[in-house]
């Protein structure tokens, strides 16, 4: 069940009681709290600690934390463009401002990423290798990379291919 704001009502004892989301909280948050809006989603664990009583971010007084965001593929569309926008814009207050540039709302992820420019290049599928080759295991790599150059066009430098080429290497003898 959702209220009017898009938000999940957890039904608790017979009573509807709003529980936010960590995602829904963050923006939340950013329509309250100035600092929070000068950080991206996955920065957020940094400054601020996750209250699950509460199903809210409150100040951190220890330091020290990483944030992580899960993992998604590439071919989980819009899901994957949500991800790359929560790990590039800075204070959103709802999944309707992630899609909003310039006053213009865009009707999906996708779209939005397209206009910011962060699918003008092959940046974002390096940046995917990137961020799998410390966490996925040598199969998912191999089913990444694979699909990566399947889908795309690349155009990769001579230091790219040879970098691919090494991993690729080492990928095949895992």
């Amino acid at each position: 069940m959702f209220d009017k704001g898009g938000y999940c009502k957890a039904m608790n004892k017979g009573t509807a009681e709003v529980r936010l989301s960590k995602l829904e909280a963050f923006f939340s948050l950013n329509q309250s709290n100035q600092f929070a809006r000068t950080l991206t989603y996955q920065e957020i664990p940094k400054h601020f600690v996750w209250n699950s009583n509460s199903t809210s971010w409150t100040p951190r007084v220890c330091s020290d934390h990483i944030g992580r965001i899960r993992t998604t593929h590439h071919s989980s569309g819009e899901l994957w463009y949500l991800r790359l926008l929560l790990t590039k814009v800075r204070g959103p207050t709802s999944f309707r401002a992630l899609r909003t540039i310039n006053g213009i709302i865009y009707n999906t992820f996708q779209e939005a990423c397209a206009q910011y420019g962060f699918l003008s290049s092959d940046n974002e599928w390096h940046q995917a290798i990137e961020e799998n080759k410390e966490f996925a295991m040598p199969r998912q790599l191999r089913l990444l990379f694979v699909y990566i150059i399947v889908n795309n066009d690349l155009q990769l430098s001579d230091n790219q291919m040879e970098f691919y080429g090494l991993a690729v290497t080492f990928l095949l003898d895992s």
